[in-house]
C-alpha cells in the first residue's frame, strides 16, 4: 500500500507516535512518504535515523513568505516533472479561495509525487487546511485526517468555517478517545465520519524491569514528561512540591523533562522558593533517552488544566509510563480518565489543585511494595492491550479501505 503522511511538524520530539507509527507501517512493507513545513528535531529521535525517515519527508512551503526560499526547488521541479504544472492549476481550479491561499496551493502541490497513493493520512485540523486539493490532486485515494484535539495556546486559532470544511474533505475521521471524538462533532465533523483509533507505541520498546524496584532508597522518583506550556499546569506540581516540603515531607524528587515557553518562568520559581534539592528541570532529552528516566522513575505526573482552545486528550506520556510499570497522578481533564489504566484513576484530580496532587504523592509514599509493584504491573498490561502500534494501524487501514473513493465533499468555498 502507499501511503502518504501529512504533518505540520517532522520530525517532531514532542509526537514520537508519529515515529512509531511510520516504522510499523515500513516494517509492514508499506510505501511511505511524509510532507511537512518544517520540523523539531534538536533532540533526535533514533528510530528516525535508524528507518531514514528523514529521507522520506519532503518539505513545502507553510506561508508566503517562505515561498521565495522554496523557490528554487519548485523551479526546479516544474522544469524536470512539466505534468507538476497541470497537478498545480488543477489544484487551484475550483473553489473561491483568496489568491494568497490558491498560490501557496499551487506550490505545496508542485512538491507533491505524481504517483497516486492509496491513503493520504493528515495529523490534525492546521496541516489539513493547508493541504484542503489532496482530493482533487489524487481523486482515486482516500483522504484520512488524524484529530488529535485542540490548537495549543500560542498557535493561532482555526475559525470554524475552515474546520468545517477540513473535515468534511476527509472520508474518514480518527481520533483518540470519546473526548476528543466530540470535539470533533462540535467543530463540524460529521458523527458518521469519526473513528475512535488511539495513537499506539512500539510496546516492545518498552523493558521494564521484570520485577521492578520502588522507592529505592527510600525516595519516591516522580516525572513531568513533555512540553513546558501553560496548558501542562506545571506550575501546579510545583505548588505540590512546596506543600510536601511545607508538610515536612522530603522524601520525593522531582524530574521534570522537556522545554517550552514556560521553562524560564518554572526554573526562576524553582530557584526563588529553594526548591532545587528536591526538583530539577532536566531540559529537551531525545525519545529513546526518556526510557532510561522511565526505568529509573516511580510515577509520573499530568498535572494539565484546561485551555480555551486545548484540553488534554489521550496523554500519551501516561501510556509510556504505564508501559513501564509508574503509577501516574493525573488530573481530570479532557481524554485523560479514558486513557487511564483504571487502577490508577484513584490517584486523579481536580485540575489547577497542586494541594490535591500532594495528597496523592503522600499516599504514593504511604504504600507498600507490592502494592506498588501490583499498580505498576496492572498499568503495564492495560496499556500493552490497547495501544500497541501495531493493532492500531493495521485497524486505521482495515477502517480506510472499508470507507468508498471519490470525493469526500463539495468543491471549496471561503468558509464562514
Amino acid at each position: 500500500m502507499r501511503i502518504y503522511v501529512f504533518a505540520e511538524h517532522f520530525p517532531n520530539t514532542y509526537k514520537p507516535y508519529y515515529d512509531a507509527q511510520l516504522a510499523d507501517w515500513i516494517d509492514e512493507g508499506h510505501e511511505l512518504r511524509v510532507f511537512a513545513f518544517g520540523k523539531f528535531d534538536r533532540t533526535r529521535n533514533a528510530t528516525v535515523d535508524e528507518l531514514a525517515l528523514d529521507r522520506k519527508t519532503t518539505y513545502c512551503p507553510s506561508t508566503l513568505r517562505s515561498l521565495p526560499s522554496s523557490a528554487p526547488g519548485l523551479l526546479a521541479e516544474l522544469a524536470s516533472r512539466p505534468g507538476t504544472i497541470g497537478r498545480a492549476i488543477h489544484a487551484t481550479w475550483h473553489g473561491d479561495l483568496p489568491a494568497k491561499l490558491r498560490l501557496l496551493d499551487a506550490a505545496r502541490s508542485v512538491r507533491l509525487p505524481d504517483e497516486s497513493p492509496d491513503l493520504c493520512l493528515i495529523h490534525n485540523l492546521v496541516t489539513a487546511q493547508s493541504f484542503g486539493f489532496l482530493e482533487r490532486v489524487y481523486p482515486s485515494a482516500r483522504v484520512a485526517l488524524y484529530f488529535h484535539g485542540g490548537e495549543i495556546p500560542e498557535g493561532g486559532t482555526i475559525v470554524p468555517g475552515l474546520a468545517r470544511r477540513a473535515f468534511e474533505r476527509a472520508h474518514i475521521v480518527f481520533t483518540n478517545t470519546g473526548y476528543s471524538s466530540a470535539e470533533a462533532s462540535a467543530r463540524g465533523c460529521p458523527p458518521g465520519k469519526i473513528v475512535i483509533c488511539p495513537v499506539g507505541f512500539r510496546v516492545g520498546e518498552y523493558r521494564p524491569a521484570v520485577r521492578k524496584r520502588y522507592r529505592e532508597d527510600g525516595l519516591l522518583r516522580l516525572l513531568t514528561v513533555g512540553r513546558l506550556g501553560v496548558e501542562k499546569g506545571l506550575g501546579h506540581a510545583l505548588d505540590a512540591a512546596r506543600a510536601l516540603l511545607d508538610r515536612g515531607v522530603k522524601n520525593f524528587r522531582l524530574r521534570m523533562i522537556g522545554d517550552g515557553p514556560q521553562r524560564a518562568a518554572l526554573e526562576a520559581r524553582v530557584l526563588r522558593e529553594g526548591l532545587g534539592r528536591h526538583v530539577r528541570l532536566v531540559g529537551e532529552l531525545p525519545h529513546h533517552a526518556l526510557h532510561a528516566e522511565y526505568r529509573a522513575a516511580d510515577a509520573l505526573l499530568l498535572p494539565s488544566i484546561a485551555t480555551p482552545r486545548w484540553e488534554e486528550n489521550q496523554g500519551c506520556v501516561m501510556q509510556e509510563a504505564m508501559l513501564m510499570k509508574l503509577a501516574v497522578v493525573s488530573t481530570r481533564t479532557g481524554g485523560v480518565q479514558e486513557s487511564l489504566a483504571p487502577e490508577l484513576r484513584r490517584f486523579s484530580v481536580e485540575p489547577e489543585d497542586g494541594a490535591a496532587i500532594a495528597k496523592r504523592i503522600e499516599e504514593l509514599l504511604a504504600l507498600d511494595e507490592e502494592e506498588l509493584r501490583r499498580l505498576g504491573a496492572g498499568a503495564r498490561e492495560f496499556a500493552a492491550a490497547r495501544y500497541d502500534v501495531r493493532a492500531l494501524n493495521r485497524r486505521l487501514v482495515d477502517e480506510v479501505l472499508s470507507r468508498r473513493r471519490g470525493p469526500a465533499s463539495a468543491p471549496d468555498a471561503v468558509p464562514a
